[in-house]
């Protein structure tokens, strides 16, 4: 039983696809604007700047621009839906998910999670990244002349998107502007990498020499782990070799280890996967998540929890019944009184 629960924990855990086949069923690509929004919105609403500024450093208030907090969530999911492809984002996650465990599974690889961002500067730059611009603007309180005077003066400056005070301008003001806010967006994507390779450098030094002997110390005890259901076999398999003198006892000897060991694993992996929800569920509500993402990365864990439960269901349910039918043989022979002598 032991085996094959270390086996499943080994072979399982190290499949990228199990991971990246749970991601999709819990639906996460379907909702991704939807539940970006309400984690900012979430945010915002826990900023101990935004709801007491005297706590804060000026730096740390400029952090989080208090206009922003007005902005409802399903505001943000649409600015969102304009600037981030839903398809561009699960091809890079799946690429992240799959070099992770490219350096898992090969010591002396290096770790590097590359993502393009191409797609994501020419929709910041171009069509999308105007209109998800005016949605936000939309969804602020209307300028004042002084704050009109600063947000055309910060277009026409190229400024920082993070550095402009924004308001919602009248639709007159948004028309002699919208070239001037173009070449703000269009500036602010070109200075953007095309991917992350030099924001995410392979560790060196001390944490890259740990990092290997992580990979090593993983592979080794992935390799006890595929041999371990071979291991009891072996001893099942002598101890056969030692006692079994005909067909009739080797059924025995083998139907009642195998139908125990089918049933046990079955209901400890029906009970662990219970007990891993509950302590993931719990650990999970410790962090701060709105409660939509949080519902998300539960069925996530649910899903690969699943994954790995079903797995082990299958091969228990394959030993169990191995182990009945070596037993159905042998009442079968027993009834009728002729045991197959062996040479």
């Amino acid at each position: 039983m032991t085996a094959l629960v270390v086996y499943n924990i080994f072979n399982q855990a190290f499949d990228s696809e199990i991971y990246k086949q749970s991601i999709n069923r819990a639906g996460i690509y379907d909702h991704l604007t939807d539940l970006l929004g309400e984690q900012l919105v979430f945010q915002l609403s826990h900023n101990t700047c935004l709801q007491n500024p005297t706590s804060c450093t000026e730096e740390q208030q400029k952090t989080t621009p208090a206009y922003l907090a007005n902005v409802d969530a399903s505001e943000w999911s649409t600015v969102f839906s304009y600037v981030i492809d839903e398809t561009w984002l699960k091809t890079e996650l799946e690429s992240v998910i799959d070099q992770f465990f490219t350096f898992l599974n090969h010591p002396g690889q290096p770790l590097m999670l590359n993502i393009s961002l191409l797609e994501l500067k020419s929709r910041l730059g171009g069509e999308d990244g105007y209109q998800a611009f005016r949605s936000l603007l939309n969804s602020l309180e209307p300028c004042t002349t002084g704050d009109l005077l600063n947000l055309t003066k910060s277009a026409l400056e190229n400024a920082n998107l993070s550095r402009i005070q924004l308001c919602r301008p009248d639709e007159s003001v948004m028309i002699f502007g919208e070239s001037a806010i173009r070449g703000m967006l269009k500036a602010t994507a070109d200075n953007l990498p095309d991917d992350t390779s030099e924001l995410i450098k392979p560790p060196s030094g001390h944490v890259g020499d740990s990092l290997v002997v992580a990979q090593k110390t993983i592979r080794i005890l992935r390799l006890a782990a595929l041999i371990s259901p071979g291991i009891p076999l072996v001893f099942l398999l002598i101890i056969s070799l030692l006692v079994v003198r005909n067909f009739k006892s080797l059924f025995i000897w083998w139907g009642i280890p195998l139908t125990v060991t089918g049933a046990l694993t079955a209901l400890s992996a029906l009970l662990a996967s219970q007990i891993l929800n509950s302590l993931l569920l719990d650990s999970i509500d410790t962090v701060g998540l709105a409660p939509g993402l949080l519902k998300t990365i539960r069925s996530i864990f649910m899903e690969i929890v699943a994954s790995f439960r079903d797995a082990l269901l299958i091969q228990s349910g394959i030993v169990f019944a191995l182990g009945l039918a070596m037993l159905f043989l042998y009442l079968l022979i027993k009834s009728r009184g002729k045991p197959i002598v062996t040479e």
